[in-house]
């Protein structure tokens, strides 16, 4: 069974399948606005218009008992009443919801990614995508562009690199961390030995800030 697994996945470490699949964010906003606005144009009581370049800077509550509005929302373009806010700035939530910081609130922590290029043909790599070391890891290949035949991996994690902080409380989106570097850049070849070159320099590498609201250092094996 062990060989056959090495064969089948070039890794002989014990693991589970299960279906799956990628969400790009920006395709799937897109057509909820686009859905959003087909409804509104066809409806006699709503409508729906997209402010771009327009970050809210802060909320207050509006206390005058006679507005039909409950918040009032600062922007550089000036202000902008709302009856309800849908605040979807995952880590940086509490920049304008202070009762959201801390560790009983939204814990932010910085993730880190790395695009490197496999050392084999799409038809050796598999094309599945991973978690690994307790979650710490994820990575799966991008699809081919034209007159390619290595595919390109996405690999995130390496937090582990980082304890016992583990990159918790971490917003700053500036600066790469070069011990989690490090990691990232030797995982893929431990793992898949042969699949992918040791000491390669990847073709990108950058940080993202996400939420992690229940999530806590701990070891790693």
């Amino acid at each position: 069974l062990s060989s056959w697994v090495v064969q089948e996945y070039g890794a002989s470490y014990p693991a589970f399948r299960t279906p799956g699949y990628n969400i790009w964010p920006l395709k799937l906003v897109t057509h909820l606005y686009n859905l959003g606005k087909t409804t509104g144009e066809n409806s006699s009581t709503s409508s729906l218009h997209l402010h771009t370049n327009t970050p809210v800077t802060a909320i207050a509550a509006i206390s005058d008992a006679t507005s039909a509005r409950r918040w009032n929302l600062i922007t550089p373009r000036g202000p902008i009443a709302a009856s309800y806010v849908l605040h979807a700035t995952n880590a940086y939530a509490s920049h304008l919801l202070p009762h959201l910081r801390g560790p009983s609130g939204i814990v932010p922590v910085r993730g880190q990614i790395i695009a490197t290029r496999a050392a084999v043909s799409e038809q050796i790599l598999t094309r599945s995508a991973f978690t690994g070391n307790e979650g710490f890891e994820y990575w799966f290949p991008r699809p081919l562009e034209p007159g390619q035949t290595n595919p390109l991996v996405i690999l995130g994690g390496g937090r582990e690199a980082t304890k016992p902080t583990f990159e918790l409380y971490v917003t700053d989106d500036s600066t790469v961390n070069s011990a989690v570097g490090d990691a990232l850049r030797k995982f893929l070849p431990a793992v898949f030995p042969g699949k992918y070159e040791d000491d390669k320099e990847p073709e990108m590498e950058w940080v993202r800030t996400k939420s992690s609201p229940c999530e806590r250092p701990r070891s790693s094996s």
